[in-house]
């Protein structure tokens, strides 16, 4: 144990997950101590599963979103351009240069 906390290339370089953290850190006070390193018990990252889930669920939600607002407010040819429409069957004809015309 006094070998692993002499080693020197405790928090040597820039914190970088996956290439410089703990577990490389660790890897290399092993070496030093001269002891092979048992790895991590759940592999170098352990998500949790509901977190994971959670955040598929807020993926499938909002992409169902967007496709309904895609469905609903695409381009059909005779949508409004730049204001939104009284009589939707019936052209935009209020432009906002006409309002402020000099």
């Amino acid at each position: 144990m006094d070998k692993i906390e002499q080693y020197s290339g405790w928090n040597s370089f820039l914190w970088v997950p996956g290439v410089v953290d703990c577990h490389s850190e660790l890897e290399g006070a092993f070496e030093y101590a001269g002891v092979t390193y048992p790895g991590a018990p759940n592999g170098r990252v352990d998500y949790d599963e509901n977190i994971t889930n959670t955040l598929k669920n807020i993926e499938n939600q909002v992409n169902d979103l967007f496709n309904q607002f895609k469905s609903s407010f695409g381009s059909t040819g005779n949508s409004a351009s730049g204001g939104f429409v009284l009589y939707p069957n019936k052209p935009n004809t209020n432009m906002m240069h006409q309002v402020y015309s000099k």
